[in-house]
């Protein structure tokens, strides 16, 4: 077996299983079987090819990094190649994205709570202004970090696919490291 390929589980009872209302559950298929997934990082562009292997009832995969491989942000989406969510066949997936822009959505919504406050009370004002200038903070800190962290060990870069399905429960794929080239 390849390491990399993740294979659906079948979670099964000798029989219908029974929820906490009393209701018939049938056995469960997860909606994606994963194949390879392979990430590389290059000048602070991240590109993760993966294959699925199955989809069922798939709208889309969430493609999320981490530094720590435990707090992963979401920095794009890549939809699903199939007409209805549904293949029985091998699809392979590319998604390319910049890792430095994680923490500019935080410094967006300051700017946004700041242009809000405008025509509101003093005192609401002041409590927008201050979560703006939080949020732009911590976006300048993350982009200074997540460069900083880039430029001396970019190989600390984790990746994982969060599979969404139609009804926007989500799977995750395992967790890579990202390869330096």
């Amino acid at each position: 077996m390849n390491p990399n390929t993740l294979a659906a589980v079948v979670i099964s009872t000798p029989g219908p299983a029974v929820n906490n209302d009393g209701a018939s559950c049938p056995n469960t298929i997860l909606p994606v079987t994963f194949g390879s997934i392979d990430a590389s990082l290059k000048n602070n562009t991240l590109r993760v090819d993966f294959v699925s292997e199955s989809e069922t009832n798939n709208d889309h995969f969430d493609m999320e990094v981490s530094v720590d491989g435990k707090r992963f942000t979401k920095i794009g989406e890549v939809k699903t190649a199939t007409k209805d969510g549904h293949s029985s066949e091998t699809i392979a997936y590319t998604f390319t994205g910049d890792v430095t822009s994680m923490g500019g959505v935080a410094a967006g919504v300051g700017v946004l709570l700041m242009g809000l406050g405008m025509g509101c009370s003093r005192r609401r004002r002041i409590g927008l202004m201050i979560l703006a200038l939080v949020g732009i903070g911590y976006g300048i800190i993350s982009c200074n970090k997540n460069v900083s962290t880039l430029a001396v060990a970019a190989t600390d870069i984790y990746v994982r696919i969060a599979q969404v399905d139609k009804d926007g429960t989500r799977s995750y794929s395992k967790v890579i490291k990202a390869v330096n080239n």
